[in-house]
């Protein structure tokens, strides 16, 4: 049978995918299905499961019968549904490798569409985590126990957030008193399911998920419930799962899945807040980073609507395209320039160089924090006061353009050294790092605490306000413990010694806000501190609909900036500056 006849056009007016019904079979036997189409506008709907898994290495390849055609599949895909098949009976699923005509893009433009109402109106979600090597049966019985402590310890979860929330930030609390081996379950959520950023959607959107690993089960939430259970004592000095980044994306998958994760943990609903939660997962391709979302923001912010122009999957356009259109379409629902401040340039040369045009998150490329820095919670300050960012056209053509409006504050007149990953936990650097920092300060009118306030940009480690005097004591601690201690690091947060407390306190919000970063001054007068690729002659600006400064650098021969990054500027982060410019100034940004 020719491919053509076994994809025939899909009615998009009706909403039409298609389903594959598969025969029973045993072990071995060819994998046989009939494909069918479904409208999802039927009621009722049909009745069918969908197939969550990864592709895995393309080059590898397996045979399914489709309509008794023979069709070319991932390897993954034939496994899966082997897996899947039972012995006895049909079954109904919907899976992408087969549902979608992979060979078309304008199949696949039009069925990313569809995710939403694929995902939704599954009777069940079957998660594929791949074969078992002899660990899933103790897995899933520590899994069981670690659930039970949980709901045991918060009176059947009603106390959960409140029990696990302050052991996010908290520097201890108490590891779990289950048995069960750390490193194998931190083998287990290192499982390539659990960082490919198409399978949170497919979980998400799913009534109800069930993890398939070799012939063992368990419902999804049981996992994403003991995940949120153990990552908020992952601070323990005791626990194994200290620092695991597995652990952590597995509780953002939390964030999506898990009814219970509601605030204090979901702090927005919004694309740009889907997008930052999400740029550490995997994909093949960059511009999934956008599409493989769009499912759950048409459920979660549209309520099923239709998708707005700028998110409508094509796969035909660049990569810039997609991530230009997403970005604008953030500070287009928030009325806010949010997305400017998770801009992160590594280097000089990727600021001058990236196709990318410097004003656009590189949402499709992982945070590593050796090079990259951590963003300031803008939610904490409001450098613009209450003005929504003024985007203005900016001319046929000109996507990868914004115009906003705003003032220059100042330009920097010298900058420090940047704090690298290392310097800020290798006790031998850090103090020249923090001399070199008053050196810079040394001939302005500094006034007291307004250094020390300035590298904690005002919030403690738990991200709340830190009073002057408090960033005074801490860094007075912080520079007689580093003058006892010209080693690494190693504070107990539970030693019940105050003063390496709030050393330890005060070095861990430096460690978060000034990682890869370097203070700066202004010519006049201001002190701040702003991404490492800052430079002296770049302009400090306050730009409407921003809660930060931002910090622009004049592009050579033309009107245009280049975006360089957040700054925290010491007595301007509350709107100080922005009234008075309002009142006296002109926009001249």
């Amino acid at each position: 049978m020719p491919r053509s006849l076994l994809y025939q056009e899909l009615d998009q007016a009706k909403k039409e995918t298609r389903l594959i019904v598969i025969g029973p079979g045993f072990d071995q036997d060819d994998i046989r299905c009939t494909m069918q189409t479904m409208s999802l506008l039927e009621k009722p709907l049909p009745k069918y499961e969908t197939i969550s898994y990864v592709w895995g290495n393309a080059a590898l390849r397996g045979t399914v019968y489709v309509n008794d055609h023979k069709l070319d599949v991932p390897l993954s895909t034939e496994i899966v549904l082997r897996r899947m098949r039972d012995p006895q009976w049909q079954r109904t699923v919907w899976i992408d490798s087969i549902c979608i005509d992979q060979t078309n893009m304008d199949d696949r433009n039009y069925q990313v569409q569809l995710m939403c109402d694929i995902y939704s109106s599954t009777a069940s979600g079957l998660i594929w985590l791949g074969e078992d090597k002899g660990s899933a049966k103790e897995i899933f019985e520590s899994v069981h126990a670690l659930y039970e402590e949980a709901r045991r310890e918060t009176d059947n979860f009603l106390n959960f957030k409140e029990t696990v929330w302050p052991g996010w930030f908290d520097t201890y609390r108490p590891p779990s008193a289950v048995h069960f081996n750390a490193e194998q379950f931190a083998r287990f959520i290192d499982l390539p399911w659990f960082s490919r950023l198409w399978v949170v959607q497919e979980a998400a959107l799913a009534s109800r998920s069930i993890c398939h690993w070799g012939s063992y089960t368990i419902p999804l939430c049981l996992i994403q419930r003991v995940a949120l259970w153990l990552y908020s004592q992952s601070k323990s000095s005791q626990s194994a799962l200290s620092g695991h980044t597995d652990l952590a994306r597995a509780v953002h998958l939390a964030s999506y899945t898990d009814e219970l994760y509601e605030e204090p943990f979901r702090t927005e609903n919004n694309l740009l807040w889907m997008l930052n939660t999400l740029e550490q997962y995997d994909t093949s391709r960059g511009e999934d980073h956008v599409y493989g979302l769009v499912g759950m923001y048409q459920r979660i912010l549209l309520q099923h609507q239709m998708l707005p122009q700028r998110l409508v999957p094509n796969y035909g356009q660049t990569l810039s395209y997609v991530l230009c259109n997403a970005a604008k379409l953030a500070i287009e629902e928030l009325r806010r320039l949010d997305p400017l401040l998770y801009i992160c340039h590594r280097t000089t040369d990727e600021l001058e160089h990236d196709p990318l045009p410097t004003w656009v998150p590189k949402w499709h490329r992982k945070q590593n924090l050796h090079v990259d820095h951590f963003p300031l919670n803008y939610n904490k300050f409001r450098a613009s006061q209450e003005y929504e960012a003024v985007v203005k056209p900016s001319g046929i053509g000109s996507l990868e353009s914004l115009t906003v409006d705003g003032f220059t504050l100042a330009n920097v007149s010298d900058v420090t050294e940047a704090f690298s990953h290392n310097d800020l936990y290798a006790g031998d650097r850090l103090p020249s790092l923090l001399e070199s920092v008053q050196r810079l300060a040394a001939g302005m009118f500094v006034m007291p605490g307004q250094v020390e306030h300035t590298l904690v940009a005002s919030l403690d480690h738990r991200m709340k306000p830190m009073r002057r005097e408090q960033s005074m004591e801490g860094y007075r601690a912080l520079g007689r413990h580093l003058a006892g201690k010209s080693t690494a690091f190693s504070f107990d947060g539970h030693e019940g010694n105050s003063e390496a407390n709030a050393a330890r306190a005060y070095h861990e919000a430096p460690v978060r806000w000034m990682r890869n970063r370097r203070c700066f001054v202004t010519e006049l007068g201001h002190i701040g501190t702003a991404p490492q690729v800052v430079q002296r002659g770049d302009q400090v600006t306050l730009l409407y609909g921003s809660g930060m400064p931002i910090i622009l650098r004049p592009l050579r021969q033309t009107v245009s900036f280049a975006v360089v990054g957040q700054a925290y500027v010491f007595a301007n982060m509350l709107g100080e500056s922005v009234n008075a410019y309002k009142k006296f100034g002109s926009e001249d940004v």
